[in-house]
Formats: C-alpha cells, structure tokens, sequence
C-alpha cells in the first residue's frame, strides 16, 4: 500500500496537502486536487472520494482565508495552516472557503462576498492596506509578525522564542562558534537575532549570513558555497537555518563541500515541515504550531462576532523545539 508521503513526492506537495485532498477539502485549489488524485489512484492508494456538493445552510457562518499565490499549492507550515482552519471549522459548523488576492484591486470584489468574517495571511502589504481600508467584515489576521498598524485581532507564533530556544539549545550542547543564516526578512531577521544575543551573552561568536530574498537560486547557492568553504579554518560547530527549505540547501552545500551534516556541524532549523524527512541525519527544528494556530484563529474570529466591540488582541502560540527528530 502506498503512504501519503509517497504521493505527496510524486505529486510535488506537502503530506499535509495529499491529506486535505483525499479527504475533499474544498480548500486547495482543483488543480493540485487533481494532480493528487491522479497520482493516488496510479499508485493504487485506498481512499473514499468525499461529495461536497451539499447545499450551504443560509444560516451557517461563513469564513473567508484570505491569500496570495502561494496557496495554490501549499506546502510545510502553510499547508498547515490551512489544514488547522479546516479542521476547526469543521468542528465548529462554520463554512470555509479561499480566496487568492493577487493585487490590492482584488479586493473590491471580496467586499461584496457573502461571508461573516476574514483570515487574512500570506498577502502582500498592499492587499493588506486595501483590506483595512474596504472590508467592513471583521477581520482577523494570522501569522507573520505583530505590527502596530493591523487594527483586528491578530493570533501567530512568538517569533522572537524560536530564536531563544535555538540559541539556548545550541550554547547548552557546547557549540561556541555559530553561523546565523537567512534570507533578509523581518521574520528571519527577528530569529537571528534572538538567537545571536543567547549565544553572544553566553560567551559564543557568531557569523551572519543573510541572502538576498530575491536573488535567483544559482546566486544564493553562489553566495553560500563561497561562504561554506571557509567553515573549517574558522572552526564553526554549528549552523542556524531559520526556514526548513533552505537548511535543505544547506544540507546540499555543506556535503559539496566534504563537510557531513549532523556529524561534522550541526545544523538547527525551523518549522518542523515534513520536507526534513528527506534529510539524513534529521536536524532539530523549532515547531511554531501551525495548525494550531489556524484552529486558534478560527475560534478567535468566532469570539469577535460575538465581542464585536471589545479592543483587538493580539495571540500568540509559544513555539516548541522538536529535538526527538535528530537522529
């Protein structure tokens, strides 16, 4: 019998997203389902299609998960995220569906849905400014970083922890020299730093490396092998990955380099997505609770409907560092 894990490889998702297909979650989108089904049948996976084509009750509440393109085919923690709405929304009796924003103007259009209230993530700024300023619908935001400009409830991941817990972990293990690699963003940059004052104020070094966001693969593989073949003379112990798809490149770079992950240098990621199954030995990732945090929004925006006046919250899920994974 073949295992969701087989499919997702072969159809180029997340478990997480063969899961939500086979059992017909309305939420990713038609032609990723398909993708997935053709690959279950080919493989001759045992699963029973579910029917969504029942009528909406007029009385049940209606969530809206409001996104950018990367939902089309969601991966990791992502994928997660929309696993964890759909679930509670399902427990609670509330219709879900999604919508993919691409540009501010889009959202002209949302205003005019009928639903009862918004999750709004993986949206550019611009989206998100349209939304504050043309959606009258509650509106709940969820993961990325808190701000001071986003006026409705907010429920993520305690950003700065994870950066805590790897510095904390990495001193505690004897690890004295550290690099810090990332891409240039404010939830990268939030990581690293934490993580850099830990192991600074306990007597460690630390290097930064910080890629360009939008750099092409070949430039950031360029940047990062000229930086790795260097690791041995500066006697680094270790490396911090704040995103699991790059500590897969890093993996990649570090055994061009005759340098072996897990035995030469530890590496410490974070997300915890499945996407470290293929990595031998598994590295120690930092959970953030995804799909926790998706349950938690849809119970959040339940609360506003019925508190509509009560000042907006922020909530945050404490991260937890998943060491069992490194063998």
């Amino acid at each position: 019998m073949s295992s969701v894990r087989q499919i997702a490889l072969q159809a180029g998702c997340s478990s997480s997203t063969v899961s939500l297909v086979l059992r017909g979650d309305p939420s990713i989108s038609e032609a990723t389902a398909e993708r997935v089904r053709e690959v279950a049948n080919k493989l001759g996976y045992k699963y029973t299609p579910k029917n969504n084509s029942v009528p909406a009750d007029p009385n049940q509440r209606h969530f809206i998960l409001v996104t950018g393109d990367i939902s089309s085919n969601p991966t990791g923690v992502y994928a997660a995220l929309i696993y964890g709405i759909s679930d509670a929304c399902r427990e609670l009796g509330v219709r879900f569906s999604l919508h993919q924003l691409k540009t501010a103007a889009c959202v002209e259009a949302l205003s005019a849905a009928a639903c009862d209230g918004i999750i709004y993530g993986m949206a550019d700024t611009a989206v998100e400014q349209a939304l504050i300023a043309g959606i009258k619908k509650p509106i709940l935001k969820v993961m990325s970083t808190p701000g001071i400009d986003w006026p409705y409830d907010h429920v993520t991941y305690n950003n700065p922890v994870v950066g805590r817990l790897v510095g904390n972990y990495l001193i505690r293990h004897g690890h004295r020299k550290i690099v810090l690699m990332g891409y240039c963003s404010d939830i990268f940059n939030g990581r690293i730093n934490e993580a850099r004052a830990v192991i600074e104020q306990n007597g460690g070094l630390t290097e930064t490396l910080l890629l360009p966001a939008h750099a092409s693969t070949a430039e950031k593989d360029e940047l990062t092998g000229i930086f790795f073949a260097g690791l041995r003379d500066k006697k680094i112990t270790a490396i911090f990955s704040p995103d699991d798809s790059l500590t897969v490149s890093i993996y990649q770079l570090l055994l061009h380099q005759g340098i072996r992950p897990g035995q030469d240098i530890k590496v410490i990621s974070c997300n915890n997505e499945d996407i470290l199954e293929q990595l031998r030995p598994r590295p120690p990732s930092v959970d953030i609770h995804a799909r926790s945090i998706g349950r938690m929004a849809v119970r959040q925006l339940l609360w506003r409907l019925e508190n509509p006046d009560e000042p907006a919250i922020t909530l945050q899920m404490t991260p937890a560092l998943k060491q069992e994974n490194f063998r």
